[in-house]
């Protein structure tokens, strides 16, 4: 006789059907016939008697209204202790009236965070956020990062909005349980959408430290978050840059060397760590900047191996 133990993970989802494996014994010459004794198909039966305060290993979260074409988790980020998570879709739409009287209301690509808390082990949709200056295709909600603020215990929720060249702070309301608006986060500098300010991964946060990737224009800026006169308010930008930054001058143009610095930020405590991914590549000039020639190199976005800066 053989034996085999099958542990399952009690938890509380209904699965109906019941799931189901099937047993089969080969042996050489001999084929597991469906009607033979070296057969078996086995029903795992559930009758819905899982723990119900147990940990899930599996459980869907959706957009309560969210339509075709939103894509809801474009980017996500939980805060444990708060037991809140965010979800941001820059496609996502907002209902808004329509000027025609007596037409339907327009869906606008407007962009949308999603706030959910937990309650019960499961997830429930709270509220959802959209920018104070909502505009079509802006790319609100294409990063969210969520972090606990360093002195006064609260929950931060930053959201970037690339194509308006900006980001958000919202703080969590413990006393309403919703998220207020703080304060928008920009840098004098940064005038075209090219720069891609915030955009996805490109925002890091760690207590009162914010970083804020412009990979368009190889650089990071830094915010830090400092209380004053009884508000807490975040400080102007300050600008950072790779120890590789380079660029030629070229007719009297500007041409930076596409190492993308800022194309991903990471922070912890005081730590920044900033993603390159084009830097250490043929670079056939000085440190110097030269004029009127292009030393670039090879093309970059083949040749470059990238690295990782951290300060």
């Amino acid at each position: 006789n053989i034996s085999q133990v099958l542990i399952t993970t009690p938890d509380s989802l209904y699965e109906s059907p019941n799931e189901n494996l099937t047993v089969a014994i080969h042996s050489p010459g001999i084929w597991p016939s469906p009607f033979g004794s070296l057969y078996a198909k086995v029903d795992i039966i559930d009758n819905n008697d899982g723990k119900p305060t147990g940990t899930f290993q599996y459980h869907k979260v959706y957009e309560e209204g969210g339509v075709p074409g939103s894509h809801s988790g474009h980017s996500v980020s939980v805060h444990h202790s708060s037991g809140l998570m965010a979800s941001g879709s820059p496609d996502g739409v907002r209902v808004t009236p329509s000027v025609v009287i007596g037409a339907p209301p327009d869906l606008l690509k407007y962009g949308v965070v999603v706030v959910y808390i937990k309650s019960g082990g499961r997830y429930i949709q709270k509220q959802q956020i959209y920018s104070p200056a909502p505009a079509i295709d802006n790319n609100f909600g294409d990063t969210v990062v969520l972090t606990s603020g360093f002195l006064d215990n609260t929950v931060l929720l930053v959201v970037g909005e690339p194509n308006a060249m900006c980001a958000h702070v919202w703080e969590y309301n413990t006393i309403t349980a919703v998220f207020t608006y703080e304060q928008l986060i920009t840098a004098s500098d940064v005038l075209i959408t090219n720069f891609r300010f915030g955009a996805n991964g490109q925002i890091g946060v760690s207590g009162n430290l914010l970083v804020v990737g412009a990979p368009g224009e190889e650089a990071i800026y830094v915010y830090i978050r400092q209380y004053s006169g009884g508000t807490w308010s975040w400080s102007t930008a300050t600008k950072m840059r790779s120890s590789d930054y380079d660029y030629d001058m070229i007719f009297t143009v500007k041409h930076q060397h596409r190492q993308e610095f800022g194309a991903s930020v990471a922070v912890s405590g005081r730590t920044i760590a900033i993603g390159s991914p084009y830097a250490d590549y043929a670079n056939t000039g000085s440190n110097l900047v030269e004029v009127d020639v292009d030393t670039e190199g090879v093309d970059i976005l083949s040749y470059g191996r990238g690295k990782v800066y951290t300060f």
